[in-house]
């Protein structure tokens, strides 16, 4: 009988590994996979920008920048990963191909772009670009283990837990999920002497055997902001700190050709008025996968089939959402009478 056992919990645990090396898979695939913009930049008469202008404040913030191409005929197209970018004073702050902005240091530059013959800029003020700042538990690590399906229904965030660990569903208590990483077990979790040996890391990064599988690398931010957050001894921050109130992305509404691509960007308001670029720890699902898909760092591929749908983005209990039409082209069917009997047929009218 306890043979039985062991060897179901075994096949359990290889299964819930399998599911998560498959997604990891499946993320990885999607962002390899970059459809060619459908637009040239002889074809384009203008770029919109988005943000017109970046503040950022700290080493770990960042920003992710849209770049939109226009044509005479009034249609958009993301052009963020084909554009080039380059940075006025580049001792300041770097930016990856994927158009996401990071400081080096304090002051003030540009970030230009370039696209065929058009060239537009955007202002950049840098704040303790140099350092990183404290890091509040609240604002800047329960994000991270939502974004890793830490806190999941199926992993940690279930009502008992899982393999004596236990987190608060989605993170809705982050208080409790503070006490039960840094206290619980005589806080055998956390080893602020050498933060990287911390069970907390060495069981998502899958140094240890982790029955969720692998849900961070070390080479990535968030990784690093838990190895300064465990080394810093755990703080939980400032009470009074700004929390977030509303979640926004950009685009909320776009159309897009069949097989094209549009990448988003989350945006947190806070209670103090202030703005941070979220991209990164947002999750993003599509409402219809036959239509568009979406992967893991907000990157909309649509497919063959018509139709609209939305993207659903949430963040620390905010949704938002942002609505994508794919429509039908080459339709050289006559357009049938539509009477207009009221406002609504004419809001119809115009969505048809």
């Amino acid at each position: 009988m306890q043979l039985d056992r062991g060897r179901i919990y075994l096949a359990f645990s290889c299964g819930l590994l399998l599911v998560a090396l498959s997604h990891f898979q499946r993320t990885a695939t999607a962002q390899e996979s970059y459809f060619a913009p459908k637009i040239t930049p002889a074809e384009t008469v203008d770029l919109s920008l988005f943000p017109q202008s970046i503040q950022l404040r700290g080493r770990d913030s960042r920003q992710q920048v849209l770049v939109t191409g226009l044509t005479a005929q009034k249609t958009s197209h993301d052009l963020t990963r084909v554009v080039s970018y380059s940075i006025q004073n580049p001792l300041l702050a770097e930016i990856s191909s994927a158009g996401v902005l990071t400081p080096l240091a304090s002051g003030e530059t540009k970030l230009q772009i370039t696209w065929g013959k058009h060239r537009q800029s955007i202002p950049v003020i840098l704040e303790h670009g140099e350092s990183f700042l404290p890091v509040d538990f609240v604002n800047d690590i329960s994000p991270v283990l939502a974004k890793r399906g830490c806190n999941g229904g199926s992993c940690h965030g279930k009502s008992d837990g899982r393999g004596g660990f236990r987190l608060s569903l989605f993170g809705f208590h982050p208080e409790l999920d503070y006490e039960w990483i840094t206290r619980d077990i005589r806080g055998r979790r956390i080893f602020p002497a050498a933060p990287e040996t911390s069970l907390l890391l060495q069981k998502t990064t899958m140094e240890i055997p982790h029955g969720g599988g692998r849900r961070l690398g070390r080479a990535e931010p968030e990784y690093a902001r838990l190895v300064r957050w465990i080394g810093a001894k755990t703080p939980e921050g400032n009470p009074d700190a700004p929390r977030i109130v509303q979640l926004k992305i950009e685009p909320a509404f776009k159309t897009l050709g069949h097989e094209e691509q549009q990448q988003l960007a989350g945006i947190a308001v806070y209670s103090d008025g202030s703005e941070r670029d979220v991209t990164r720890l947002v999750n993003f699902r599509s409402n219809d996968p036959s239509i568009v898909n979406v992967d893991q760092w907000g990157l909309v591929a649509s497919h063959k089939r018509t139709g609209d749908t939305s993207i659903l983005a949430t963040y620390q209990g905010e949704v938002s959402v942002s609505k994508i039409l794919v429509p039908l082209t080459g339709n050289e069917e006559p357009w049938p009478d539509f009477p207009i009997t009221n406002f609504i047929d004419d809001h119809i009218l115009k969505k048809l």
